[in-house]
């Protein structure tokens, strides 16, 4: 699929909602809109995956095993280990450089 910005769909979907004469035209643009903005965002989302299974997972894993082995088990306490395998939530690479940079400062301590 040709890649879409989302400015681009929220023109279209607008002048195809002014031009609907039914509001069950108007509902069938909505739901094209939503729908290919779905489909937008789930291209990007996987695309960011892809690019960080590629170029940064092993490096990530290989860091934060690294610095797991070098901090004191008092420091960590019970601390959880981010799963760096099972990327989710909105933000999943910005939490995986939080949790580096939580092990880091505790490295430094």
């Amino acid at each position: 699929m040709e890649a879409v910005k989302p400015t681009d769909l929220f023109y279209q979907q607008g002048e195809d909602y002014l031009a609907a004469k039914t509001e069950e035209e108007k509902r069938k643009v909505l739901q094209r809109y939503f729908e290919r903005e779905k489909q937008v965002s789930d291209n990007w989302d996987a695309q960011r995956k892809s690019e960080y299974n590629r170029e940064y997972y092993s490096k990530a894993k290989k860091l934060r095993d690294e610095m797991l082995k070098l901090i004191p088990q008092e420091k960590l306490g019970r601390r959880m280990t981010l799963m760096y395998e099972n990327l989710a939530g909105p933000a999943p690479i910005r939490a995986i450089a939080a949790d580096l940079e939580e092990l880091s400062n505790l490295l430094s301590e």
